[in-house]
């Protein structure tokens, strides 16, 4: 009649040569993700989608092992439908602000100010030269 569970039927969350094993896969998956960077692919989109798929597959491993999501029951779907709900709505809806450029880069405030004071600096170097003109010899 003992109510105090024992070390084994508690430690269900595997042994360590499996967090071996995983770490060794973040290793590669790292390394790949090095080695398709270096290459210089000219395809930017291509370069992009294959880095963020390794970076997926690396935090898909992160959050089965080290966070001991795999061991966990199938509740663990309910608290992560809010946040995937997040993930991706807050992309789209800064999307049209953001993604497609709505606000144009220029600031007009900045250029107008950068057009007044080069105005002013001609103007003081054009009256400097026309003193220098008009003075006189001695």
């Amino acid at each position: 009649m003992n109510d105090v569970p024992s070390a084994e039927a508690h430690d269900s969350h595997g042994s360590s040569k499996i967090y071996v094993i995983v770490f060794a896969i973040l290793c590669a998956c790292t390394a790949a993700s090095w080695l398709i960077d270096e290459l210089h692919i000219d395809s930017t989109r291509l370069l992009i989608v294959t880095v963020l798929a390794i970076a997926s597959l690396k935090a898909s491993f992160v959050m089965l092992y080290f966070m001991h999501l795999k061991f966990e029951k199938n509740w663990k779907y309910a608290l992560l439908l809010p946040t995937t709900i997040l993930a991706i709505g807050l992309p789209l809806t800064l999307l049209p602000d953001i993604g497609m450029q709505y606000y144009r880069n220029v600031n007009p405030q900045a250029m107008t100010t950068v057009e007044e004071a080069t105005s002013e600096t001609a103007d003081i170097a054009n009256t400097t030269e026309e003193e220098n003109e008009t003075a006189p010899e001695q």
